[in-house]
């Protein structure tokens, strides 16, 4: 697995599987005959969580140096969390879709590197996604994140 993830990175691309997700259904309570009662999660092969993981790190490593203690009270110890208390935001429900172009510039100012950005961006542009629905896979689309 480390051959193959250091194989990416010197490339800059993502094997084809590894770029594709399958969008399954899960049932919430209510009348499953609405789709407003199911939600969706995508499934992405196992050798891309992990590569995701070590890109994941690599960037919070290099966020983390960026941050001051001043400007994020959230870096605290486990212990600490039980005497604080805090506020959170759910990004995600706020804003479904990223910015890429402000998102690329940015990892430019504060120096991410060719590598990292390059990988980030074949990710953006090239992931595909097809719907499973009772065992059918439906085509490959492109997906907008």
């Amino acid at each position: 697995m480390s051959k193959i993830c250091n194989k990416i990175w010197q490339m800059g691309t993502w094997p084809e599987n590894w770029i594709k997700s399958m969008i399954i259904t899960l049932p919430k309570k209510g009348n499953l005959r609405q789709c407003q009662n199911y939600r969706t999660i995508s499934l992405i092969s196992h050798p891309s969580k992990v590569f995701l993981r070590i890109l994941h790190n690599r960037m919070k490593s290099l966020a983390e140096s960026l941050i001051s203690r001043i400007q994020s009270w959230t870096q605290y110890s486990g212990a600490d969390l039980q005497s604080k208390s805090f506020g959170f935001i759910d990004f995600k429900k706020a804003f479904d879709r990223v910015w890429q172009e402000a998102l690329w510039d940015i990892m430019w100012k504060y120096n991410f590197g060719t590598k990292l950005i390059n990988i980030i961006e074949a990710l953006y542009k090239n992931s595909k996604s097809a719907v499973l629905t009772n065992g059918i896979l439906g085509r490959w689309f492109p997906t907008t994140v």
